[in-house]
């Protein structure tokens, strides 16, 4: 009850003001509430990436929901999220990002799903000083090239998917004599894979022939497959990187055209959604995932995996794990630095470990990249779920999978 209505109306406004100072223990206005914390995500609600953003907003949110017990609160303020749609474009992002901070003055920005996205807000996040904790983005110069103090990730790079197949081929005698070409997508993210891929490879003996890039709004791959089963000799393996509203396509007209059984198709394991429409045609495929939920086996993930089922009536997808973990990484920063001041929350990113889905990942302090396990996988049939289950044939830890650090 306000001090005004405990006194006579004929009390003048200056005598409230005077009672309340003097006796404040009983006449003090209640406490008003902290002001929230606003973070602000800018991902792909819509475009060609949409589906990898919704992944990442749900984990997001899931992760927040567990590092705060439920309440969405850091030391009694509430956490709100602020989400825009970067439509997959670098200027709307900017443009997003540059609101967020100036109008909605968020304490920290998480996002995006697409690499060439990420960019500029990456120069943002340093121009404003104001933390950017990426996820799922996944190109390796994210932590190299455009890195700057203000800018930490939780997700994978494509380093790190290419250098635990070179392990997996490594314990299995090399790739001697094996000859590879590779079809990615035309933008920062297709073509840090294919250095990746390329250098990987070689380094396990296997001989590069080449690569195709195809636009990533792509939705009709028959030329580019017809093209590569041109190739004399054929390559012995296939390194497919996709990303994108076309992914299931290009895996569905590679099975109609036969190309599964000319060659060796190796790459990313896709999300849920892409391997329950392609059933069994890829049982047998070997390939690199950085999460799939029946893999690790702790606390975090067991949550996760609960609480998506039950949301969202399917298991939690691929960037769910690692977007989780970036939920995580926010509270426990705001937590550590005890507010907002950026400065604070950088130093408590750097070096932080997150336990979180897939167990123990740390965010190194020299790149700001979180070194996590990597696992190939086996795809292999299951009629009960009724599409190839990732099996894992190999966990390849975090040291094994981590990128070298930048040369600066």
């Amino acid at each position: 009850m306000r001090a005004s209505r405990l006194l006579k109306p004929t009390v003048p406004v200056v005598m409230a003001g005077l009672l309340t100072s003097t006796f404040g223990s009983a006449l003090a206005v209640p406490a008003q509430a902290a002001a929230p914390i606003n973070i602000g995500v800018v991902t792909s609600i819509s475009g060609p990436l949409a589906d990898y953003g919704q992944q990442e907003l749900r984990g997001l949110k899931l992760g927040i929901a567990y590092a705060t017990h439920g309440t969405w609160k850091v030391d009694g303020r509430k956490i709100n999220l602020i989400v825009r749609d970067d439509t997959g474009n670098p200027a709307t992002a900017a443009q997003a990002m540059r609101g967020l901070i100036l109008q909605n003055h968020v304490a920290m920005v998480q996002g995006p799903a697409d690499s060439a996205v990420a960019i500029p807000m990456e120069q943002l996040a340093g121009q404003y000083k104001v933390p950017l904790v990426i996820d799922p983005a996944a190109d390796d110069d994210l932590t190299t090239t455009y890195l700057n103090p203000y800018v930490f990730r939780t997700a994978v790079n494509t380093y790190m998917y290419a250098k635990s197949y070179a392990e997996y081929l490594n314990t299995h005698g090399g790739a001697h004599g094996v000859t590879f070409y590779q079809f990615a997508p035309n933008y920062v993210f297709g073509t840090s894979s294919v250095k990746d891929w390329k250098a990987a490879l070689s380094s396990a003996g296997a001989t590069n022939k080449g690569v195709t890039y195809a636009p990533i709004t792509t939705t009709d791959f028959t030329s580019y497959i017809d093209h590569i089963l041109s190739m004399k000799p054929l390559p012995k393996v296939l390194v497919v990187t996709w990303a994108g509203v076309g992914a299931l396509t290009l895996f569905q007209q590679m099975a109609q055209a036969g190309l599964y059984g000319k060659m060796n198709v190796i790459g990313a394991i896709g999300g849920y959604n892409g391997l329950k429409a392609l059933g069994k045609t890829d049982d047998g495929y070997i390939g690199v995932t950085d999460y799939y939920y029946t893999i690790p086996h702790n606390a975090a993930n067991t949550y996760l995996t609960r609480q998506y089922e039950q949301l969202y009536n399917n298991p939690p997808d691929l960037f769910a794990g690692t977007s989780f973990a970036a939920g995580q990484a926010i509270v426990q920063a705001l937590a550590k630095a005890k507010g907002t001041n950026a400065q604070a929350l950088t130093r408590a990113l750097s070096g932080m470990t997150i336990l979180g889905p897939k167990g123990p990942i740390y965010i190194r302090p020299k790149d700001h990249q979180a070194i996590q396990p990597m696992y190939v996988v086996k795809l292999v049939w299951n009629a009960g779920v009724g599409y190839s289950v990732p099996t894992a044939i190999m966990t390849v830890s975090a040291q094994e999978s981590a990128p070298p650090l930048p040369k600066r």
